[in-house]
Formats: C-alpha cells, sequence, structure tokens
C-alpha cells in the first residue's frame, strides 16, 4: 500500500506492485485447457481402449501382450491428458496465472491492512478504501479525492 499511495494518480499494473512488494511473479504459458466436445473424445477414445484390452485378454488373441502393453500405453497417455484438466471427481480444474494469484495476494495484503487501519482510524481507512481503486484488479491507483497533504521519508 506504501508503494500505491507514494506514487498517486498513477496505474500499477499487479506484477509491478508485487515486484515492489519482492514477490517474483512468474511468467507461465496459459494452462493446458480442453473443451468438453474433446474430453468427451477423450474419454470414449479411453473406454475404447479398454475395450480391446478386454476383448484381447477374454479371447486370448494372437495379438499378443506387446500389442495389449501399446494399447495399455495409449490408455495411459490418454488418462494423463484427462487427469491434466480435471480433478479425482471428474470435475474441471480451476486454472489460476501466477498474475491472478499475484492479484489476489495483493488485495488480500491490502484488505487486510484497511482493516488493521480502521482499528486505528476509521476515517483513515475509509480515505483508503476510497482512494485505492479498483481493488481486487489487475491494475490499481491510489487516486486521492481530495488529495492530503502527506508527506513519506
Amino acid at each position: 500500500m506504501y508503494f500505491l499511495v507514494s506514487h498517486p494518480n498513477k496505474d500499477w499494473h499487479i506484477t509491478e506492485i508485487a515486484k515492489n512488494a519482492g514477490e517474483n511473479v512468474r511468467k507461465e504459458n496459459a494452462p493446458h485447457i480442453i473443451d468438453e466436445k474433446t474430453l468427451g473424445q477423450l474419454w470414449k477414445e479411453c473406454k475404447d481402449c479398454q475395450a480391446e484390452i478386454d476383448e484381447a485378454e477374454e479371447s486370448k488373441s494372437n495379438k499378443g501382450s506387446e500389442w495389449v502393453d501399446r494399447i495399455r500405453q495409449k490408455q495411459e497417455k490418454i488418462f494423463s491428458e484427462i487427469n491434466s484438466v480435471t480433478d479425482v471427481t471428474g470435475k474441471r480444474r480451476r486454472f489460476r496465472t501466477p498474475e491472478t494469484q499475484a492479484k489476489e495476494r495483493i488485495s488480500k495484503r491490502i484488505d487486510r491492512a484497511l482493516d488493521q487501519l480502521k482499528e486505528h482510524s476509521e476515517d483513515a481507512a475509509r480515505h483508503f478504501r476510497n482512494s485505492l481503486s479498483p481493488l481486487n484488479s489487475y491494475t490499481i491507483a491510489y487516486r486521492p479525492n481530495p488529495k492530503p497533504d502527506w508527506h513519506f521519508k
């Protein structure tokens, strides 16, 4: 919060605020996302693999164990793909980028600081709540209105 108050009327991206607070926000590629149609196709492929394995094992087919092993490996790769986007119950995973995580952390820190300030001065806490905008955003600014006559060391 000190950083924002020290630079009034300037929009700061959450990564700049986090960096100034001593955090290192990692830059990562977007998470691997699969649409519902593709996910359904993957589940179908997985079931088809299992059906082929079951059929080969029941009929003691001539396809051999190497063929069954290749189908199992294919099935494991499909499961891995499915597991990358779903949790153990089959529900979609919630993906949060490092920037989103930083935004949530910084917003919580500012909220806590304002709550602590409110215990000592409700007027000061109200001033900052009204002047910091928007709090839960990727860009935050301190825009005091009216501007107080404060000096920082």
